[in-house]
């Protein structure tokens, strides 16, 4: 199994990120974080799990931030044990990674926060506007696509990013018209299911397999839906990333 350690050095062996290492830029990529309000994923060295958190404050001016509490709770106590770990974050799905340690603990109202050091450097994903992430064959991931008509047809899920979906689909005069309003349900592996109204921006026909293949954008995905997406997309890019290093 690969651990968190040997994943973040394939990343920051990968050219597709750029280091930033002056605070300005970081602090700035960090402000997007915390405005977002998205969750990160903290995780540690020899160590495959990812624990759920939040950046509450920015302080460069003492190179501190303060993390919420880890969830589930044995991310708290792993935390506390080895002091420290990485973190994943997204924003507008472009994947960001950097390292921290813990300072101190604090606790108000029996929740826990976390003071960390101020990152050394960034690792900034440059490959595209939005991170769109292969579905491989062994994921699990069913859709669903139905139009005005409440027709509803299953697709093939090729690509994922928070921002929208290529997939294959049967060859269908519905799915033609760029003007129409689309809409998917997409079931996840873990028993949640994102739902979005979606806005056609590509097809492409494939005579030889008599298949469309289209790509949609989502339109109005509630904030609560979009986090569920983009944890999701973050095992997906994990998954990824051991897949290359076992094929090397």
């Amino acid at each position: 199994m690969t651990s968190t350690a040997e994943i973040m050095a394939a990343i920051e062996n990968t050219s597709s990120f750029e280091r930033i290492i002056t605070k300005e830029r970081m602090t700035t990529l960090l402000s997007r974080i915390k405005e977002a309000r998205g969750s990160v994923s903290i995780h540690f060295a020899r160590n495959t799990k990812q624990f759920n958190s939040a950046i509450l404050e920015i302080n460069p001016e003492n190179n501190t931030l303060t993390f919420d509490e880890c969830v589930p709770v044995e991310g708290h106590d792993t935390l506390v044990k080895l002091k420290q770990f990485n973190v994943t974050a997204r924003i507008e799905g472009i994947s960001i990674h950097f390292k921290s340690v813990l300072k101190a603990v604090n606790t108000k109202n029996n929740i826990a926060s976390y003071d960390a050091q101020y990152p050394a450097r960034i690792l900034y994903e440059q490959r595209r506007k939005y991170f769109r992430v292969p579905v491989g064959e062994k994921t699990e991931i069913s859709i669903s696509i139905s139009t005005e008509t409440e027709h509803v047809y299953a697709a093939y899920l090729v690509d994922l990013s928070s921002q929208g979906i290529g997939a294959y689909i049967e060859s269908n005069d519905e799915f033609t018209e760029y003007d129409k309003k689309y809409f998917c349900k997409i079931h996840l592996p873990n028993g949640h299911f994102v739902s979005s109204e979606l806005e056609l921006r590509h097809i492409q026909p494939d005579d030889k397999s008599k298949q469309l293949q289209i790509g949609y954008r989502f339109i109005n995905l509630n904030p609560p839906q979009r986090a569920l997406l983009e944890r999701f997309i973050m095992t997906l890019q994990r998954d990824a990333i051991k897949r290359n290093q076992d094929d090397e």
